[in-house]
């Protein structure tokens, strides 16, 4: 039976993809190049409302049996929109922050935010008290935005998040309402990285905002759901986001250290500096996601024999060796 369901939700993501490609190009929903983006043709970035359009359809096709995942699937759709929106008009900053909003305080309306960071050793409960919904909606954004940074070549993004789907149903007894919900979201996947970077240029399609974005919201929520519902430890959940943590978080005191703007696009990305290595991407997507599978089998392996509180201690150990060996690159490169 899940089989058929796989297939279906395959087959209705590429009559999506389709069909949006040539509604792409009616209405001028394109990336065109220029002299930072380097692709040779106009290009749909469509690639988000795909995302959110097969969240409309798990929310039709599976309907779970909960308020919050089912809001959390169709707000999804509505952040697609939204990431569209900005694609679309290119927002300014408060503008964005402030669309951006309004899907990640509906999601954190119906109780899925984090009112605890977890137990441990030497702490006990480390409570957020009336702060949860605050940080909670900080880390959203900051999630969010840290996906946005790394889609900047084909698939790299679209990898990361089947790594990190992957990564989590591991963790979910197959009964639990959410484990068909991922599950039906790697096929999504799938049929995305084929028309991202795959096929014949007609039919290529970018993520744009729209699908990083969207992607950024999902990984959040169900970060924050599975933390609420004792399917992964909160000690665990840093390791699991480990490279969009990193990354984001490096790219942004970079900028600062070296006076650079924190919002204006740059090529001051690990996976910049990998494709004036390697050239090929490809490469760079299998050497990024062996350093995030690297980095959480590493985490796991501390959390489970020393506990949740070393996790996290060599989780900030682990960010400042990467953030040392990143500059050292991007200095030898002078990006």
């Amino acid at each position: 039976m899940i089989y058929q369901e796989f297939i279906t939700i395959i087959f209705f993501t590429i009559v999506n993809c389709y069909l949006l490609i040539s509604f792409a190009k009616k209405f001028a929903l394109l990336d065109y190049p220029t002299e930072r983006k380097k692709h040779k043709f106009s290009t749909p970035y469509i690639g988000g409302l795909v995302m959110g359009i097969g969240c409309l359809i798990i929310s039709k096709f599976y309907n779970p049996n909960d308020l919050q995942l089912q809001t959390l699937l169709l707000c999804s759709f509505l952040m697609s929109i939204i990431g569209l929106i900005d694609d679309k008009f290119e927002l300014n900053v408060v503008n964005k922050v402030i669309l951006q909003s309004i899907p990640v305080l509906i999601v954190i309306s119906k109780k899925l935010f984090i009112s605890n960071l977890g137990t441990y050793e030497y702490l006990g409960l480390v409570s957020l008290g009336d702060f949860s919904v605050l940080i909670t909606f900080l880390c959203v954004m900051f999630l969010m935005n840290a996906a946005n940074y790394n889609d900047g070549i084909d698939g790299n993004l679209i990898s990361i998040f089947t790594i990190f789907l992957l990564i989590i149903i591991n963790f979910i007894d197959e009964n639990n309402v959410i484990y068909k919900i991922i599950l039906f979201l790697i096929p999504i996947n799938i049929v995305l990285f084929i028309f991202n970077c795959l096929v014949k240029k007609e039919l290529t399609l970018f993520l744009g905002d729209s699908g990083s974005l969207t992607i950024g919201f999902l990984i959040s929520f169900i970060c924050i759901y599975c933390a609420l519902n004792d399917i992964i430890d909160y000690a665990l959940i840093p390791w699991i986001i480990n490279y969009l943590v990193f990354e984001f978080t490096s790219t942004n005191i970079s900028r600062i250290i070296n006076k650079k703007k924190l919002f204006n696009a740059g090529d001051d990305h690990l996976h910049y500096l990998l494709k004036k290595i390697f050239v090929k991407n490809y490469f760079i997507i299998i050497i990024i996601n062996l350093i995030f599978i690297f980095n959480f089998l590493t985490g796991f392996l501390i959390f489970k024999f020393l506990g949740a509180t070393a996790s996290i201690i060599f989780f900030v150990i682990y960010f400042f060796i990467y953030f040392y060996l990143r500059e050292k690159l991007l200095h030898r490169f002078k990006l």
